[in-house]
């Protein structure tokens, strides 16, 4: 009786101003019921109606009760219908200004097609955010890709069907420009946040390759993320790859050589480490029991 009443209290009408047609068999009844009896004064005087008109017999008047019941009722369920009644399953808290803020910065870049783990880079990334989005509460999660420049894929939202749809539509070849800039997807997805958020966090996925490999390069890498993390911003990592590593395919289907020899790409776990350790994050790898979503999800972001 209880779950029967709140049930019933619950409902929210998609358009409650059909629920009026539930009176239209009431008002016709009532107008119907005028209308005899004008017609009626009009046939004989008051004191002779009785006399007058024919009385039904009980079976008849019950049976009239009930259909004017039954089409009441009929009417009242097609209103109920045309009101669109809902019961929420979920009560969404529009307030949202003490939720943290998340940035994913995935790499999209041309290594990430190699399948070094199962089917490929970019493709486990895909099942693995879909994971993150399951496990997401209270954070409003963003969406950058880069390759040798960053785009924004999905603003920050707390909308997990969203998130879904965005995460569905990675692959090889979203962006036009080949390479992979990590620091400068670092530095783009650190001006996405709000200022009135408590926490931010960025999430870097990547197989951690840059395309210049060299002294300076890492300077500045290591720069960006001292700059990212003096804004209050966590920075964390999560690799994808092997440290065997893989060979990839060039544009026309053949495997991408340099000076003769096939170009093998592997996880740069040591720079991802060092990222994730400026940044004041942590760093894990991707594996098949959820605990890289521990470590950094639960434990950390």
């Amino acid at each position: 009786e209880v779950t029967l009443i709140s049930g019933i209290s619950g409902f929210d009408w998609r358009e409650p101003a059909w629920l009026w047609l539930a009176l239209f068999p009431w008002a016709l009844l009532l107008a119907r019921q005028l209308l005899a009896s004008s017609l009626s004064k009009d046939y004989a005087d008051s004191n002779l109606l009785p006399w007058a008109l024919a009385r039904h017999a009980l079976f008849v008047r019950r049976y009239t009760f009930w259909r004017q019941a039954l089409l009441g009722i009929a009417w009242l369920l097609f209103a109920a219908a045309l009101a669109g009644p809902r019961i929420a399953k979920t009560v969404y808290d529009t307030d949202q200004s003490h939720y943290g803020q998340l940035m994913v910065a995935i790499d999209v870049s041309r290594s990430m097609a190699a399948d070094d783990i199962s089917p490929n880079r970019l493709q486990r990334i895909k099942l693995e955010l879909f994971d993150l989005i399951e496990r997401i509460d209270q954070t409003r999660v963003g969406l950058v890709v880069y390759a040798a420049r960053p785009h924004l894929l999905a603003p920050l939202t707390a909308d997990k069907s969203l998130l879904r749809f965005y995460v569905q539509q990675l692959r090889y070849g979203l962006l036009p420009t080949h390479g992979s800039d990590l620091r400068a997807a670092l530095a783009f997805a650190a001006n996405q946040f709000a200022d009135s958020a408590p926490t931010k966090s960025i999430l870097i996925i990547s197989d951690g390759e840059i395309a210049n490999e060299n002294g300076t390069e890492e300077r500045n890498l290591d720069q960006t993320v001292t700059s990212v993390r003096q804004r209050d911003i966590s920075v964390y990592a999560l690799g994808a790859g092997s440290r065997k590593g893989a060979a990839i395919f060039g544009d026309d289907g053949s495997w991408l050589r340099h000076e003769g020899r096939e170009v093998v790409s592997r996880l740069q776990a040591t720079r991802l480490q060092r990222v994730a350790s400026i940044g004041g994050g942590s760093y894990s790898e991707i594996r098949n029991d959820n605990a890289e979503w521990r470590n950094l999800y639960d434990q950390g972001i």
